[in-house]
């Protein structure tokens, strides 16, 4: 099955939403610990559902470089850019330090989303060559799990290697893959059973919340995960629960409408939100002088909208002029 569900894009527009949230850096952050839990693993997840190596590997790989390490590379010399232009450092160093974020060894200085990009390539390669047997797909998922279990106990990583930040994040494509089938006709069943299926996603959310802060906050580009059962049960729950309010809001439409919009150009937002979230808008704030009410706890809300609002233009833009610059082309390859 490969046709795209409507659903799914209203999903990623939730999910895209939760990463502007957990990058605002508000002081009493609302819920980080619950959607750090499971944000990225949702996006791998997704990857994962509509996962195709029914193709010749160069073409596949051209594909996979075009829509994400092109994007990736493009955003690594903005980067490096910005740190010479607006951080005063200097072109010897930027150069270095990029050219290693190039071979996936560090994040943006100023735009540390962007990693999602490098692994999301790395795993779509090396799935490739899983994918054709189901014994290496399980044995991907088990490998995350042993990778999250050792971790911290008995290994220690670089902070900055983005290959070993992609082992988990491979156990989500691959059992996106997996349970693609499950997944795609999850809006069939929750259509039937609308009132049993929105109280199961409150209750869902609401043990997750509880869950999710048993647990520490996860940061898996940090390799902080806490407990191994904790961390995939949470986002396998989070994922689940996505999913089945993804179907529920697709039938109202202006809430449909909208979180599609921002769910088909995720990618942009992805890698155009910290820019806003953690340069202009302290700046403007700052002359405006209204520092004092920057992300704090009761303002939240606003300045996310407000953030949202801001990528609009941005994101119309973007697919007018520039969409080789985000990877996007006639066949949607994420």
């Amino acid at each position: 099955m490969s046709s795209r569900k409507s659903f799914i894009d209203v999903a990623k527009g939730i999910g895209i939403i939760l990463v502007v949230l957990g990058h605002l850096d508000a002081d009493g952050q609302i819920s980080r610990s619950l959607i750090y839990s499971f944000h990225m693993p949702l996006f791998f997840m997704l990857s994962g559902v509509f996962s195709n190596t029914k193709t010749d590997f160069v073409e596949y790989l051209k594909k996979n470089f075009l829509a994400l390490y092109l994007p990736y590379f493009i955003f690594v010399l903005v980067d490096a850019a910005a740190c010479v232009l607006l951080n005063g450092q200097s072109i010897s160093f930027v150069a270095y330090d990029k050219l290693k974020e190039l071979a996936g060894i560090g994040f943006g200085a100023l735009n540390r989303p962007i990693w999602f990009l490098f692994a999301l390539f790395i795993i779509k390669i090396s799935y490739y060559f899983i994918s054709k047997a189901k014994a290496l797909k399980i044995a991907a998922v088990l490998i995350g799990i042993v990778f999250v279990f050792l971790n911290g106990t008995f290994l220690s990583y670089r902070p900055d290697f983005l290959w070993l930040v992609s082992v988990p994040c491979l156990s989500f494509y691959a059992l996106g893959d997996i349970f693609k089938e499950e997944i795609l006709e999850i809006d069939f069943k929750i259509q039937k059973r609308r009132p049993l299926f929105a109280a199961l996603t409150v209750a869902l959310l609401a043990l997750l919340t509880v869950s999710a802060n048993a647990n520490i906050c996860v940061d898996m580009t940090m390799y902080k995960y806490g407990n191994t059962a904790l961390f995939f049960a949470n986002a396998l729950v989070g994922c689940f629960a996505i999913f089945a309010l993804s179907v529920l809001l697709s039938e109202i439409r202006p809430v449909e409408r909208a979180l599609t919009f921002y769910g088909q150009n995720s990618v942009i937002v992805m890698v155009c939100h910290y820019y806003f979230c953690r340069r202009i808008l302290p700046t403007l704030m700052e002359k405006l002088s209204l520092s004092q009410y920057l992300y704090s706890a009761p303002t939240q809300i606003i300045v996310l909208l407000l953030s949202l609002l801001a990528l609009v233009p941005i994101i119309l833009f973007s697919n007018r002029y520039l969409g080789f610059v985000f990877g996007k082309f006639k066949k949607r390859v994420i």
